[in-house]
């Protein structure tokens, strides 16, 4: 199974990737990165998620983008945007 991170989870693509994704079997959880965490799953930056994450999928904005690919490449975790 596999853990996917959706960083931007509070935004429109992200919310729509967060009710869509779960609904495929070989996925098992999903971390969704926002500013403002309020639900189980969510949290305020990669480093929080505490879960072994399998993919990345970026849709932040510019300014999160050189954290997000310094964390992807560090971890070794495929990312998409």
């Amino acid at each position: 199974m596999s853990c996917v991170a959706i960083i931007g989870s509070g935004g429109v693509m992200g919310s729509i990737l967060k009710q869509v994704i779960p609904t495929y079997d070989w996925i098992s959880d999903v971390a969704g990165i926002t500013l403002h965490p309020t639900q189980d799953n969510e949290y305020l930056s990669l480093d929080h998620v505490q879960k072994p994450i399998d993919v990345i999928i970026d849709f932040s904005t510019p300014s999160a983008l050189k954290a997000t690919l310094t964390y992807a490449a560090q971890h070794h975790i495929p990312r998409l945007s």
